[in-house]
């Protein structure tokens, strides 16, 4: 049987689609299979840091991410004692002078999904994957769309089918877990009173949390909070008990006038990653490829790296297996960076006790004179570029000796 396109990428969210439009530019055959008819609101993180900006643009993704309906947040608000502190602007600590984003993601999945369509790529939707087989020109790839089961031969396949991937775990790749040290809480709100132009964050006893607002009114409300303080928002799905707790911490009235607009959602803080990120004539990118920390907020732009690294693989290899490897190794080194970073921050801001008020004390004292940490101060501008978080790095972040 021959070969039906060089490229069958498994998911449709934004690490798949954005493969898709990416490698039909660069002349290559492709089919994308998603399984929802239809994206819907999960309280997944939106934000996408300036790194990730940059990535989009260098896919050319950028006016698909603003289409998307992608809110430019240029300012960084954060409170202490219900008072804003000096506003940080990203354009300034970034590479092209790029902001932060606000964006709806059920919007960004259906626009980049649609651009993939556009340039050419075979869309199945909605289909579940069954099995993918090798063959001798390639992978045969079966699904099922509607009543019947098709199938069609690529010659490689792409994973972007999300955490627990469906096509990772046809090949038999394990699969990693850190173990939980917070929660993560999410919800979609309306009526948001504060400076719709800012990110706002403040931190909360055991916690943190972050508002990034999507345009008239509307923002997502995020919560990273340690497991012996999460019981209250639990109890209340509804997902009001999380909008009166970072109240508490802003200026009288930001929120008065808030409703939430979606389900809240809550999530292990647990990084998720494979034994392994390629197979025989297979890769993995997006979350499939390693979820991060979601309090850190780096999914979208790590999706976007990933498929501009594979890209750049490709350019240079051709579509063969020393591409894939490449791009695996590539990405194994910033993903760990950002694991290890995300463990970092957790112990850093989230943590109670003497302890952990000594930390961030110091971490403070380190900042007056070292302020960008040798890098690692600056990841949510800049990403992780090829940053190693070693026990000497560690150091330097937290001001500790050597």
């Amino acid at each position: 049987m021959a070969q039906d396109v060089n490229i069958c990428i498994i998911g449709g969210s934004i690490a798949g689609s954005a493969a898709a439009a990416t490698f039909v530019r660069e002349g290559y055959a492709v089919a994308l299979i998603e399984r929802e008819a239809a994206f819907r609101d999960k309280a997944r993180g939106e934000g996408i840091h300036p790194w990730g900006v940059d990535e989009a643009e260098d896919l050319g993704l950028l006016d698909v991410i603003r289409t998307g309906g992608a809110h430019p947040l240029p300012t960084w608000l954060t409170y202490v004692d219900r008072e804003p502190l000096e506003p940080l602007l990203m354009a300034e600590h970034s590479a092209r002078g790029q902001v932060e984003q606000g964006s709806s993601h059920p919007s960004l999945q259906e626009t980049m999904l649609d651009h993939a369509r556009e340039y050419g790529t075979v869309i199945h939707r909605p289909a579940t994957l069954v099995d993918i087989a090798p063959g001798p020109n390639g992978l045969t790839v079966n699904f099922e769309r509607g009543e019947s089961t098709q199938t069609l031969v690529a010659g490689i396949v792409l994973g972007a089918d999300g955490t627990l991937s469906k096509s990772r775990s046809l090949f038999g790749i394990a699969t990693n877990r850190n173990r939980l040290h917070h929660w993560f809480a999410g919800v979609l709100i309306d009526g948001f009173g504060g400076d719709p132009d800012s990110a706002h964050s403040s931190l909360v006893t055991g916690g943190r949390f972050f508002i990034l607002p999507q345009g008239n009114g509307r923002a997502r409300a995020y919560l990273a909070l340690m497991p012996s303080r999460i019981a209250p928002i639990r109890a209340d799905r509804s997902g009001r008990a999380l909008l009166e707790l970072i109240a508490g911490y802003l200026p009288d009235g930001m929120l008065a006038g808030a409703r939430v607009a979606g389900p809240q959602g809550i999530f292990s803080n647990a990084d998720i990653w494979p034994a392994t990120r390629v197979a025989d004539r297979f890769a993995v990118v997006g979350d499939a490829a390693g979820t991060n920390d979601p309090s850190i907020g780096h999914g979208i732009s790590l999706a976007l790296r990933d498929v501009r690294e594979l890209r750049d693989a490709v350019r240079v290899h051709g579509l063969t297996e020393r591409a894939l490897e490449q791009y695996a190794a590539c990405r194994a080194q910033y993903y760990g960076t950002l694991r290890e970073y995300a463990r970092w921050m957790g112990e850093l801001w989230l943590e109670e006790g003497t302890d952990a008020d000594e930390r961030r004390a110091r971490f403070r004292t380190a900042r007056e004179t070292d302020p960008d940490a040798g890098g690692f101060n600056t990841i949510t501008t800049l990403g992780p570029r090829n940053l190693i978080a070693d026990d000497a790095a560690r150091a330097r972040f937290f001001g500790d000796s050597v």
